[in-house]
């Protein structure tokens, strides 16, 4: 009888998943290194130790290949923040805010590089409708936990207006720290954020007679 051939989560089978991840960490690490100038195809193949067949069986181009790396990246940007646990509503909206700042600066360098792709980024339509769907997602998500941690009984408005306001000052604060690494600043501003977003939402939960 013959085995199972073992395959991830695209249809692909592993070791032809391992190659393509390999593909998009080595791009990535240019990105970071080099910038837009180091990022060819033969600069990939060499230091992932493949033959360019193996790599243009995954990506037709350097651009796909930038494609990937930024779907990669905000992956696991909004996957670290997604998969947090939490012990009630204050903790939800202090260490998401803080784990935005963490994450940012973590990946400020490749944020940075990511610049000089601006242009084929932002003409790339499939790519921009992916980022927008794992927006979307992310918000999603906020809702659904702030939604249990308040036990189910949070109006709907309260919990849209509330996630609006977390995902606002990370996308500003995102902006801001390319500009400036006022970090203790920002951090201050976002417990003073929390703090009022809590209360917000505590005075809002409806509250079940017995």
């Amino acid at each position: 009888m013959t085995e199972p051939v073992e395959k991830c989560g695209n249809g692909q089978h592993v070791k032809g998943c391992q190659t393509r991840q390999r593909i998009i960490d080595t791009a990535a690490a240019i990105i970071i290194e080099e910038g837009r100038p180091g990022l060819t195809t033969r600069a990939i193949c060499e230091k992932a130790g493949i033959g360019k067949g193996s790599l243009y069986h995954h990506f037709k181009d350097t651009h796909e290949i930038v494609r990937e790396v930024m779907l990669s990246f905000m992956e696991h940007y909004f996957g670290e923040m997604e998969h947090q646990s939490f012990t009630g509503v204050g903790d939800f909206f202090r260490r998401t805010g803080q784990s935005a700042i963490d994450e940012t600066l973590e990946h400020m360098n490749i944020r940075e590089r990511f610049l000089a792709f601006a242009e084929e980024i932002y003409g790339d339509q499939q790519l921009l409708a992916a980022l927008v769907e794992r927006h979307m997602t992310f918000r999603t998500a906020l809702g659904v936990r702030l939604e249990e941690l308040s036990g189910g009984r949070l109006p709907a408005a309260v919990r849209d207006n509330a996630v609006l306001a977390v995902l606002t000052f990370i996308e500003g604060m995102e902006s801001l720290l390319h500009f400036d690494r006022e970090v203790d600043r920002y951090r201050a501003m976002w417990d003073m954020t929390a703090t009022l977003l809590t209360d917000y939402v505590e005075k809002n939960i409806e509250r079940r007679t017995p």
